[in-house]
């Protein structure tokens, strides 16, 4: 399973489990075995529900800071940040709780250090439309731990206003935009204010240039917690949110006849020199 190697050294409760089984009956095969969990992605969570309460998106980005920070520590680079890759859940009586999932697409920097270098540079970019940073479609062999800051912040924008940052029918049109445009400021996207500092750190995040971003997690996660309802959202808020609720996990089936909207948040491979779009996985990988 692509990925999976190097995740043993990522012992963050916010990354999802695997271990390695076998059999008496057949000792030498081996096979991966993953966490089961219950809850309701990012994805779902608004799509049913709409966009979230501030003090509840920080509590939620703060876990997700904290699984890419030892991701990045790890010199690893997620580069498939989205809604539906952050499950949340129950666990140990405490909800809210957030998995960072699907590391399918993971890749050491080093790696990326090496292409670099070489003159030859990979032919295609794998990943997410509506969440790749403009790097990871210009030049994708140099992306770093910024590259995913930038879906993260893209991430943070859903779930503050219910909706994408750009609209578009292909990936080429969402990829130009994420190059060349500006997402519209959240306050003016939905005609509602937000907290100053929240929305200043999410929009940031959203910088074209990736020396313009917050450098690290940490340092996003800083920006967030200066603001007034960084530490607001409550265990028993998050009871009586899930009570209310009745949330149920469930198994997404996917149809093979997608609306455009839906195909832009699906993971998917693009040859760059030929721009040819070819479907990679699903939503669920």
């Amino acid at each position: 399973m692509r990925g999976a190697d190097d995740l043993p050294a990522l012992p963050s409760p916010t990354r999802y489990r695997f271990i390695i089984i076998t059999t008496d009956t057949r000792p030498r095969v081996f096979y991966y075995a993953m966490e089961y969990l219950e809850g309701i992605s990012l994805k779902e969570l608004v799509e049913e529900y709409g966009a979230q309460p501030e003090n509840r998106i920080i509590h939620i980005l703060r876990q997700i800071c904290a699984s890419l920070r030892e991701a990045h520590e790890a010199h690893l680079v997620h580069r498939d940040m989205k809604p539906v890759n952050v499950f949340l859940c129950g666990r140990g009586g405490v909800l809210d709780t957030v998995k960072v999932l699907d590391f399918g697409l993971v890749m050491s920097c080093q790696e990326f250090g090496k292409r670099g270098k070489s003159k030859k540079h990979p032919k295609s970019m794998t990943g997410t439309p509506q969440f790749f940073s403009p790097k990871a479609i210009e030049s994708p062999h140099t992306v770093d731990q910024r590259s995913d800051l930038y879906s993260l912040g893209a991430l943070s924008y859903f779930l503050l206003t219910g909706l994408h940052m750009f609209a578009g029918e292909t990936a080429r049109e969402i990829c130009e935009k994420q190059v060349s445009e500006s997402p519209p400021a959240a306050a003016e996207r939905v005609n509602r204010s937000y907290c100053p500092h929240l929305e200043a750190a999410i929009m940031k995040c959203l910088e074209k240039k990736p020396e313009l971003r917050p450098q690290s997690s940490n340092d996003f996660l800083k920006m967030l917690e200066a603001s007034a309802s960084a530490w607001s959202w409550t265990d028993e808020m998050a009871s009586e949110w899930w009570a209310s609720h009745q949330v149920r996990s469930r198994i997404v089936k996917h149809s093979c006849q997608l609306d455009a909207t839906a195909r832009m948040q699906l993971t998917i491979r693009i040859d760059i020199e030929r721009r040819y779009e070819d479907g990679y996985d699903s939503e669920s990988s």
